[in-house]
């Protein structure tokens, strides 16, 4: 099958998720595969606090060159202790000038009465409005937020893996392009033989539960795509691949996984599973849910539910004990 190797300049990622490529990812595969075809394609994207706080930490870590055009640092209030924040700090400042009529009223209201008086204080909303403004096209990542993320870039530097992201020592959402499916790369080091490292941030990066998380979120799933598509490419496996997972908590603790193959070959199934069914739903443009139509379906029995009756039995099979 052909493929086509893409650096993170020739292929930039929203060019990668536009309809000029519209090959199978490691994504959509896992999304199939936990849900079902319906939700896949009809389903509302998810947006969260979380996802945008691991997209912006993933560029300030993968493509630290690029992150100032596209990010800026919000604004802390801290940095404005004269400013006015609050409707209760606008109406305490009306009533100190002697300014009447201000109660009961809104927000925006008071501070609409605020600039009445040239010379009112600094107003922390429209300090806010005019840095967004500024930003442009940029995204205004919260204070906090952004002086985190700068602290587990340095976390990860002390902890031993600063070589994994140094400049020159790797590159940075290398894309593979096949004819059926397609794959970005966080990081690939030693192109030749190849690692494959995908950079997670999480709440937890202790051993049991990030495995756990991992295997929960098809994250062999997704691997074993990117470990195929770089077979395809090169006619060989890659020598490793990692999961580099860090904690969005202080103090940012890192850790690197590496995949097993029996990991990696659970993963493969189940992407191959979900290709399949994809194809099937583009040939009969039929995109079906958890059941056919007008199928039962059988009430699945939770394993603690299974375990405190007996893992075989059926609810219509415990018996009653009367005293």
């Amino acid at each position: 099958m052909n493929t086509k190797l893409y650096t993170a300049k020739e292929l930039p990622a929203d060019r990668y998720h536009s309809e000029e490529f519209p090959q199978a990812s490691g994504s959509v595969l896992a999304a199939i595969y936990s849900t079902c075809p319906a939700q896949w394609k009809y389903g509302e994207p998810i947006e969260s606090k979380a996802m945008a706080f691991g997209t912006a930490s993933h560029a300030f870590l993968l493509e630290p060159g690029e992150f100032d055009s596209r990010y800026v640092r919000g604004i802390d209030p801290a940095d404005y202790p004269g400013a006015l924040v609050t409707g209760k700090d606008i109406e305490s400042w009306l009533k100190e000038c002697g300014r009447k009529g201000y109660s009961g009223k809104l927000k925006a209201e008071l501070i609409a009465m605020a600039k009445e008086d040239p010379n009112h204080p600094p107003i922390l909303d429209d300090i806010v409005s005019q840095h967004i403004e500024a930003a442009g096209e940029r995204s205004v990542v919260p204070y906090a937020d952004y002086d985190t993320i700068g602290m587990m870039r340095k976390t990860i530097e002390a902890n031993g893996y600063g070589y994994v992201f140094a400049p020159g020592g790797g590159e940075s959402e290398v894309s593979i392009i096949g004819d059926d499916l397609k794959c970005r790369i966080d990081r690939l080091l030693n192109r030749g033989n190849g690692e494959i490292w995908d950079y997670k941030t999480t709440t937890n990066v202790e051993p049991r539960a990030f495995g756990a998380q991992a295997f929960r979120m098809n994250y062999w799933l997704k691997m074993a795509v990117q470990a195929d598509m770089f077979e395809r490419h090169y006619g060989h496996l890659p020598d490793r691949v990692v999961l580099m997972a860090q904690s969005t908590k202080a103090p940012y603790i890192p850790a690197a996984y590496e995949l097993t193959a029996d990991q990696l070959n659970v993963g493969r199934d189940q992407y191959r599973g979900a290709f399949m069914l994809l194809e099937q739903c583009k040939a009969s443009g039929q995109y079906p849910g958890y059941a056919g139509r007008g199928e039962l379906l059988q009430l699945d029995t939770p394993g603690y539910a299974a375990y405190e009756f007996g893992m075989n039995a059926g609810i219509g099979d415990i018996e009653i004990v009367e005293d």
